[in-house]
């Protein structure tokens, strides 16, 4: 009788703590509870790798209790205990994912609840439950280039210049300066960030590689999950240089994470507050790129298998390296390369269409009613629902991408914006594909794509190339930055 109360009791604490977390939404962070008069609770909430959770009191003698008390439990590295004044929670601001005070006698301010609470973050005091709102001048940055219409410019009014610092996690250090980077995309949505890292050893780039999907609380940093990617281009590509298509292989929209889970797989959803799949979306394997757009799914495949490669390197020389990968097949993009552009409903996974076609790297962008990419030689259009080719830009601009670089290819509002590089960058109208105008565009950065953007009304454009120092009085600027209106 005895041992059946026992276990009655430990199901009804459990039932209680699951049905806390159930009540506040909360699936991952950090949780904060005030007070320490309850060790079983806040053991029990430490059980899950998902949560950290500290307790706080202003009684140092009940902080005592609670540490031996949980140090019997298996919750240790996962929970703390801590003084504090009883006022000031000794958080930077909007960190806390979950705060807690059962009796809601604590002498903490709401504002002060408030301010320690991220965004979407959720206070439970004295039973009543309050959710911090998200405030309007923060943005999220779905894609690559920020969302589907490739304007790497966010509305996010928050950003600043750092003055302190809100959380570090790792991996700290790279795998190796001289070869692949160690991060091929990073993005943002609901207050995660998701990234695709190499966690290899670092004591040497020869030892196998170990990409995985990672997801951390954005305002904490705390980890929520990782996938493992079974394979992904070679981790001993010279000069971090890798495809500039990897970082188009990763879109979180909403509370919906979508990704190869390979280097040749096809697109997978993932739910975002735990990583587990939803859905697999056939017909999408070997994808290069992703984009998301009101409820639709659009990837550039290879129309077929590409044709394998293993990099091998020749030489210790880095620079010899790079100029020979990035002009070696298979890796090196052609106009001739068959590609396909798939547009799918994502709540169904149905295929609405497919075009088989040549497609630049980093070209493909959506707006609502069109589909824009570049073919090698034009800036085509096509319409979204259909896939029917509205219109070819009478421009013709040739693309040649070595492995490291890519084009560009922007919809802003009425106008498509392609720069192909050194050159120049060209308006195109979103109506009839005529050309607007066309300017200068200077040589890319070290190892990188062409930047292209519009903020606050104008096209910005600039050269990052490196010169040498120019003659004793010589003239002129060495980087020009180009501005234009768009139309």
């Amino acid at each position: 009788m005895r041992r059946i109360m026992v276990l009655a009791i430990v199901l009804l604490a459990a039932h209680a703590q699951a049905g806390l977390l159930e009540d506040s939404g909360v699936k991952g962070g950090v949780i904060v509870v005030v007070g320490c008069e309850d060790a079983k609770l806040i053991g029990d909430l430490a059980r899950s790798d998902k949560f950290l959770v500290q307790a706080l009191d202003s009684d140092p003698a009940e902080v005592e209790k609670l540490r031996e008390a949980l140090g019997k439990l298996d919750s240790y590295g996962r929970v703390s205990v801590a003084v504090f004044d009883g006022k000031r929670l000794p958080y930077a601001d909007n960190l806390v994912n979950l705060l807690i005070d059962k009796s809601g006698k604590s002498q903490v301010p709401a504002d002060e609840a408030m301010r320690a609470l991220a965004p979407r973050g959720v206070a439970i005091i004295g039973g009543k439950k309050t959710v911090k709102p998200v405030p309007a001048d923060i943005a999220e940055w779905s894609h690559y280039l920020y969302d589907s219409k490739n304007n790497a410019v966010s509305n996010d009014k928050k950003v600043s210049t750092p003055t302190s610092m809100q959380w570090v996690s790792g991996p700290r250090w790279s795998r190796h300066h001289d070869h692949m980077s160690s991060v091929s995309a990073v993005v943002t949505t609901n207050g995660r960030i998701f990234s695709i890292l190499d966690e290899g050893p670092k004591a040497s780039i020869q030892y196998p590689p170990e990409w995985r999907l990672v997801a951390r609380d954005a305002f904490n940093g705390k980890l929520l999950w990782k996938r493992s990617i079974a394979r992904w281009h070679t981790d001993i590509w010279p000069a971090k240089a890798g495809p500039a298509q990897l970082p188009r292989r990763l879109v979180a929209v909403g509370n919906k994470v979508f990704a190869t889970l390979s280097l040749h797989a096809p697109v997978s959803m993932l739910d975002a507050a735990t990583g587990e799949t939803l859905k697999t979306f056939e017909g999408t394997g070997h994808t290069e790129e992703i984009i998301v757009s009101d409820g639709q799914l659009f990837v550039t495949a290879h129309a077929k298998a590409p044709p394998e490669g293993k990099w091998q390197l020749k030489t210790v020389q880095c620079w010899t390296e790079t100029r020979r990968s990035n002009n070696t097949r298979p890796w090196k993009w052609e106009a001739g390369d068959p590609k396909k552009i798939i547009a799918i409903d994502i709540a169904s996974g149905k295929v609405l269409w497919s075009k088989e076609t040549t497609v630049a790297p980093i070209t493909l962008g959506a707006d609502k009613q069109r589909v824009v990419y570049h073919n090698g030689m034009n800036v085509v259009c096509l319409d979204r629902k259909s896939g029917k080719e509205l219109w070819v830009a009478q421009r013709t601009t040739k693309v040649q991408v070595q492995v490291k670089s890519a084009p560009n290819l922007v919809i802003y509002n009425d106008v498509v914006l392609f720069s192909a590089g050194p050159g120049q960058v060209s308006s195109i109208s979103l109506k009839d594909g005529k050309t607007l105008w066309s300017d200068f565009h200077g040589p890319t950065g070290h190892q990188s794509s062409y930047d292209l953007l519009v903020a606050d009304g104008l096209v910005w454009s600039t050269s990052g190339e490196r010169r040498r120092r120019p003659k004793k009085n010589a003239k002129g600027p060495k980087v020009k930055v180009v501005r234009h209106r768009p139309w």
